[in-house]
């Protein structure tokens, strides 16, 4: 109702929004029930935020930016990986940038847009990125911010590549 970021929480089938107080219950059959005006369903939903982050990615001041903690390999094992520091992701139109510590140096990881498909992401937990041999796993301070990650990403390659 409001276009908060971050503000629904749920208990059970009752969901709310903590900014504005909208209030909506999930009905037996997964629709939205709710005396003001919202999606049907979790599709709809969908498309409305698909909408919303088109918008914002289509301005070319577009950019999101987190304080996040970056994880590296362990041994050279994908399956176990290790704190290799903190610093800051940035994801706009030219790709995603970490700016921080890796392995107690200071470091820039640069992945160009144009060499990016999207990133990939475990919901409320960590987005990540595959490059050449290397993968790098951040987790944000706000992990709910996952899946915004992964799908502006998306759509800024949707957008690079002429896909929309």
């Amino acid at each position: 109702k409001c276009g908060s970021d971050f503000t629904l929480e749920s208990k059970g089938t009752e969901i709310r929004c903590t900014k504005c107080g909208f209030e909506a219950t999930l009905d037996p059959r997964y629709r939205f029930v709710s005396q003001d005006s919202c999606p049907h369903n979790f599709a709809e939903w969908y498309d409305k935020q698909l909408i919303l982050l088109k918008s914002l990615i289509n301005d070319e001041s577009f950019q999101m930016k987190s304080h996040v903690t970056l994880y590296v390999p362990s041994n050279g094992i994908f399956t176990a990986v290790k704190k290799a520091g903190e610093g800051t992701c940035v994801l706009n139109r030219y790709g995603l940038t970490y700016t921080g510590t890796n392995d107690g140096k200071t470091d820039i990881l640069s992945f160009p847009l144009e060499s990016m498909y999207c990133l990939t992401y475990a919901s409320g937990k960590k987005f990540e990125i595959y490059s050449g041999k290397d993968y790098y796993r951040f987790v944000p301070d706000d992990k709910r911010q996952c899946i915004k990650w992964h799908l502006c990403s998306y759509l800024l390659n949707v957008r690079y590549n002429g896909r929309e």
